[in-house]
């Protein structure tokens, strides 16, 4: 459906010199984006939004002319909140395979990648006018309600990851009490996915743009809800099925990572820790040099990235910079040594 409005927006995005303008008017090509949007948004299946998106880009094109399309954009065409609008519909049509349960799991696909109140609301309004469309062409019969369950799972997932993004400009407290409310509120693992992706991709890096460092008492905070999320995580874990544990736990090792660069960004480094910097990087070579292959040496690095504190190398002392440098040196040494195990087929 997509892919004749892609290949449209593709050519308007070209850089260079200002073509000429359109023989038709900016306010006439406004008018007929939002024409085209509100007929692909009264469509109830993915047949009718194709054949709108055809006739979208045959009169667009029309309208343009032969002229050349370089510099031309739908923001300066005056067209840019039409194909948003269409944009959404189509994709919720597209992907929603003309069932209700599927239209549902679109819009919570769609959800949950927003990372703003605006894009919640625009997918929220899509949804819910697709939706009566379905009931308006009667196209929800009896069979229609087998799916009920499917519909209220998704429907609760777009629910959890809006709360999510609405509470990330109230601060990390909130996102953390906030994110485990709705964790435990799921009732499968799919809504828990979502939950942790919500947090991890969208809740976490805009705190993480908040200067300064983050209190104690946050931190706390954060700790207590973590804990109480586990739990409820448990629960759903045990009722997951094989593919949904996969995900989930893919999920939780992303959110489990986004936390713990969250944590390194926003705390400030105490006296004491530039000592604890040498202690960590010490005990990791000890460790890589220990591991049998590359893959146990990488998650070694990996674990020394998260648990490392921010401490100032101006805070070392003589011996401390001399305990680190031979650390590292023996560090690199037994990676170098794991590389050319692993080239050579571990001989």
């Amino acid at each position: 459906m997509l892919t004749a409005l892609v290949a449209l927006l593709t050519g308007l995005g070209v850089a260079g010199a200002p073509s000429e303008p359109p023989k038709i008017t900016r306010a006439d090509l406004a008018q007929l984006g939002e024409r085209a949007a509100d007929r692909l948004c009264a469509c109830a299946s993915r047949a009718c939004g194709d054949e709108v998106h055809q006739a979208f880009v045959r009169d667009l094109s029309s309208a343009l002319g032969d002229g050349p399309l370089d510099g031309l954009t739908f923001e300066s065409l005056g067209m840019e909140a039409a194909v948003r609008r269409m944009t959404i519909c189509g994709t919720l049509l597209e992907t929603g395979h003309d069932t209700r349960d599927g239209l549902a799991r679109a819009a919570a696909d769609q959800t949950c990648k927003c990372d703003r109140e605006d894009c919640l609301r625009r997918v929220d309004a899509a949804y819910r006018a697709l939706v009566a469309n379905r009931a308006k062409a009667g196209m929800d019969d009896e069979r229609e309600t087998l799916r009920d369950r499917a519909v209220a799972r998704a429907d609760a997932r777009s629910k959890a990851c809006q709360a999510i993004v609405q509470a990330a400009p109230g601060g990390m407290g909130k996102v953390a009490d906030t994110t485990t409310a709705q964790m435990c509120a799921c009732a499968d693992a799919g809504c828990a996915s979502s939950v942790l992706d919500s947090f991890a991709t969208v809740a976490l890096p805009i705190d993480m743009e908040r200067p300064g460092p983050a209190s104690d008492a946050l931190f706390e905070r954060v700790a207590a809800a973590q804990k109480k999320r586990d739990a409820c995580l448990e629960r759903l874990v045990a009722k997951a099925t094989e593919d949904q544990a996969i995900a989930l736990e893919a999920s939780t090792e992303a959110a489990r990572r986004a936390a713990a660069a969250w944590e390194k960004r926003r705390r400030v480094a105490k006296p004491g820790d530039a000592a604890e910097a040498v202690a960590v990087t010490v005990q990791v070579a000890d460790a890589i040099c220990a591991c049998p292959d590359l893959a146990c040496a990488q998650e070694a690095s990996q674990r020394f990235a998260e648990l490392s504190p921010r401490g100032s190398e101006q805070d070392l002392s003589s011996e401390d910079v001399a305990r680190l440098t031979e650390a590292v040196r023996k560090m690199q040494a037994c990676l170098d040594r794991l590389v050319e195990e692993s080239g050579s087929g571990g001989r």
